[in-house]
């Protein structure tokens, strides 16, 4: 336990992006690290669209605001989506 709440002290929020594309098998890891979050009596209901289209991170940024901007200096981008039905 004292290891999870080092983790959850130390983590930080990163906002610049080095311009090293990033391997399929480190997407896969945080798509997995992803999918291991709970969800209602586990039903996995959600879906995740991984963008790595420079022009397209750019139209995400454009039409979510200032809180997307870094995604104009990233290499990829992951939509959480949720499936409600």
């Amino acid at each position: 336990m004292n290891d999870v709440l080092k983790a959850l002290a130390n983590r930080r929020s990163v906002r610049q992006f080095s311009d090293i594309p990033l391997e399929k098998e480190t997407i896969h890891t945080i798509l997995e690290a992803g999918m291991r979050g709970p969800s209602c009596v586990n039903s996995k209901d959600w879906y995740f669209i991984v963008v790595t289209d420079k022009e397209m991170l750019h139209k995400m940024a454009d039409v979510n605001g200032r809180p997307a901007e870094p995604l104009r200096g990233a290499q990829a981008g992951i939509l959480f989506c949720g499936d409600l039905q």
